[in-house]
């Protein structure tokens, strides 16, 4: 599903970051959005773009993690009883985070929406705010090169230590 108020959606590989900077040059307000699967980069490159346009990153893995892990509204518990957060709930979260931005600076979110669920829960959010999400870029990389990435997160990722992919990996 494709949320209607984007404007552009490009697909991320090697030759992208020169696109991107002739694109990103054409306005001084971005609101970027970064997807793709678990370890194809996204906050890695979402904190650059970050930094080169001096705008904030949302994080979205990030702030689900520090949600489950702070144990708020018992998150941990539905997790913890393998399952996934339902959509409504992880979009609260990320909407608690994009409204203490200053919206008019713009921001880069990554990793959301995962779900059709979460993509029209945010598409009706972003109609009612009269916001548009200017770029797409979605990260791809070959099946091996993930496969590779995933199996050094597993151990070597310190955002996983104590959660659910931690036990898996034992």
């Amino acid at each position: 599903m494709q949320i209607k108020v984007m404007r552009q959606i490009l697909e991320w590989n090697e030759d992208v970051s020169n696109k991107v900077r002739s694109l990103l040059q054409e306005k001084n307000v971005y609101m970027i959005n970064l997807m793709g699967s678990p370890g194809s980069g996204k906050t890695t490159q979402a904190k650059l773009l970050a930094k080169e346009l001096n705008i904030p990153l949302i994080a979205t893995g990030d702030l689900v993690r520090s949600a489950i892990n702070d144990n708020y509204k018992n998150y941990k518990k539905i997790v913890d009883g393998g399952n996934l957060l339902p959509d409504n709930v992880v979009f609260e979260i990320i909407k608690d985070e994009i409204e203490k931005l200053d919206i008019n600076r713009g921001f880069i979110i990554e990793g959301f929406p995962r779900t059709i669920g979460q993509a029209k829960i945010f598409d009706e959010y972003l109609k009612v705010n009269d916001t548009l999400i200017d770029f797409v870029f979605y990260l791809q990389i070959s099946k091996e090169e993930l496969l590779e990435r995933i199996h050094k997160r597993k151990y070597t990722d310190k955002r996983y230590t104590g959660n659910c992919l931690d036990r898996e990996c034992h």
